[in-house]
């Protein structure tokens, strides 16, 4: 039928058409082959696909790709029937590292050796539990008539802690096309961008970023259509106020126009993005955007606004309206509005009724355009059987703290390269995972501000061929635990009431016995102590941090529950001891503890053994 069909990066990535398909999975091979026409081209675009994979283990899978193309799905490159072959191979070492590498090559009726190449490199993982990194690159030749053609692209980007909740990003592209320079096409282009981001996130709910972008775009062609360079500054804005968030952006930069030698140097963009969810039925969105537009190399003066409506009447009626105003700002341009709306009722059968309106107003051609679909959905209910080969990983994520357990909507979650975000209802789904196992990831970003899951991510998960499993993420405020460790002198009756230590005769020394260390008149003793080893744990998870130069320490973003602190007394300075070792807490979502760590001089009586005078003689 009517779908969309893939093979692998380099020869088919997606093509949507119409065809068939047929997937055979004998143990640990795996045999497939389609054959697809265009949908709406004139003649049809018609193209094969095979493949053979076989899967040593879950670390490691090879694959042969073969694909065959008309002539009419190459018209545009003055067609003529060609095959691609690749070689595809996916290698997971660990978690740290996981390795896509695939190679391909064109034999057509042209004549080319090097131009009919390609490959693709895609290396993803984590350097640590908060350090994240990417890289991909494809290259095709200038004959490599398969998913990508005359094309070379790099990027690569990593995300890294700088200071508690305060982050790091590094990002790098490149993009090319018209690798030869080719005159007869219309451009070659090539950009670079750089950008760089910091952002922190406030205990109350503020996330704050500022990002950097350097961007380069030129056109190789002569005479060029194009070649400018734009740097710009934005500092973005996210706040939650319980059901009510908000996201801005304020961006300022320069624009240089190289082939017209201007500049702009008040390039400027700004954008509002309110979000409203009073309950699980209702939510309400708006946004508005000024500013120069990104996309032209002549920037002009843009506008636009929309607004938009979601509810859910009852369980079994829904209805949604959006509203959206765009205007370029250029005379030549035209101002439009657009107004969508979707009704949808569910009968008890699952049988679904669909009507959708789309009203459209062009200002500069006086011109309007209105349409509206109906759509009857009845499902067959045709029995399958489920394939072996394959698991499906399935789940909801949920608001732990509140009684009702109300869904959250679009949370990112990840297993093994793949994205999910959860629905209205909450509901995420990985429907095609091979045997094995796999770590469940969620984006923190999009789960909300202080928010964090109950259960601590990734979560190891064995999806078994033909099964399901099934998950719940629970989501609850964070907690804080945070302290400070410094030396305190003892106390007068600690120094000598104690009958059971000494009596009003001994002698003794206090800590060092360096008297110029203690203040008089005070507790504090020395300066706060550094570079101490501080641990917590909740049974299930371990958390170690070092004080800072003033003796502090901070856990942020941990579960509620039953947790223990414990100081270690490696580095403590010489004679001095922990008045306490262990301080144990309950938090609640969003508690907050501080303790003070006291280090107290250690007693030590001095005993005479005999006495005397030391006499010198002369020689």
């Amino acid at each position: 039928g009517d779908r969309g069909f893939s093979l692998s990066p380099l020869t088919e990535r997606f093509y949507y058409g119409r065809g068939a398909e047929v997937n055979i999975h004998p143990a640990k091979f795996e045999i497939g082959a389609f054959y697809l026409e265009s949908r709406w081209e004139d003649p049809k675009a018609r193209k094969v696909g095979t493949y053979l994979a076989y899967r040593f283990n879950d670390r490691f899978e090879i694959k042969g790709n073969c694909l065959s193309k008309s002539k009419d799905s190459t018209s545009s490159f003055k067609g003529y029937d060609v095959k691609i072959y690749s070689i595809q191979t996916e290698i997971n070492l660990s978690e740290w590292i996981r390795l896509g590498l695939e190679s391909g090559f064109a034999q057509g009726e042209r004549e080319g050796k090097l131009s009919n190449l390609a490959f693709r490199i895609d290396l993803n993982g984590r350097i640590s539990n908060q350090i994240w990194y990417s890289f991909e690159k494809t290259h095709a030749g200038p004959k490599y008539l398969g998913y990508y053609n005359d094309a070379d692209y790099t990027s690569g980007t990593m995300t890294f802690p700088i200071y508690r909740k305060l982050r790091g990003n590094l990002s790098y592209r490149s993009t090319k096309n018209n690798l030869d320079i080719d005159s007869t096409k219309e451009t070659a282009n090539r950009e670079k961008s750089y950008q760089s981001t910091i952002s922190y996130s406030f205990p109350f709910g503020t996330h704050i970023s500022l990002d950097y972008k350097d961007l380069i775009r030129e056109d190789y062609v002569l005479p060029a259509n194009y070649n400018y360079e734009e740097k710009a500054l934005r500092l973005g804005l996210a706040q939650t106020f319980g059901k009510f968030s908000l996201r801005t952006h304020i961006e300022r930069g320069k624009f240089k126009d190289r082939l017209l030698g201007t500049k702009n140097d008040n390039l400027e963009r700004y954008s509002l993005y309110v979000h409203f969810r009073p309950s699980y039925r209702q939510t309400y969105s708006f946004y508005t955007r000024i500013g120069h537009s990104s996309f032209t190399p002549h920037p002009e003066r843009t506008k636009s606004v929309g607004i938009s409506g979601s509810w859910k009447i009852k369980s079994d009626i829904s209805f949604k309206l959006n509203y959206q105003r765009d205007n370029a700002g250029s005379g030549k341009s035209e101002e439009r509005d657009n107004v969508f709306s979707t009704f949808t009722y569910t009968f008890k059968n699952s049988h679904a009724l669909v009507s959708r309106t789309q009203w459209s107003k062009y200002e500069q051609k006086n011109k309007e355009d209105f349409s509206f679909l109906v759509m009857y959905t009845i499902p067959l209910r045709i029995p399958v059987s489920k394939k072996k080969s394959i698991g499906v990983l399935k789940g909801k994520v949920l608001d732990q703290e509140k009684p009702e357990r109300p869904p959250i909507p679009k949370v990112i979650l990840t297993v093994h390269g793949a994205t999910a975000i959860t629905n209205e209802n909450g509901e995420f789904i990985f429907p095609s995972l091979k045997p094995g196992t796999y770590y469940l990831g969620a984006e923190r970003n999009s789960i909300g501000l202080n928010r964090i899951p109950n259960e601590r991510l990734p979560i190891m998960i064995e999806v078994k061929g033909g099964e399901t499993v099934e998950i719940e993420v629970g989501v609850v405020t964070s907690c804080r635990i945070s302290g400070r460790i410094a030396v305190f002198a003892l106390e007068s009756d600690k120094k000598f009431g104690d009958e059971d230590t000494t009596s009003s005769d001994s002698l003794f020394v206090v800590g060092s016995g360096e008297e110029e260390d203690i203040k008089e008149g005070g507790v504090e003793r020395g300066s706060a102590l550094g570079n101490i080893l501080v641990e917590i744990t909740d049974g299930k998870e371990v958390l170690r941090q070092l004080t800072d130069q003033k003796g502090r320490f901070y856990f942020e973003d941990i579960r509620p529950g039953m947790w223990t602190l414990k100081v270690y007394d490696y580095d403590l300075p010489a004679h001095h001891y922990l008045e306490e070792e262990e301080f144990h807490f309950e938090l609640k979502p969003g508690e907050e503890k501080e303790v003070t760590v006291r280090v107290l001089p250690r007693l030590r009586p001095i005993q005479i053994i005999e006495e005397g005078e030391i006499k010198q003689e002369n020689k």
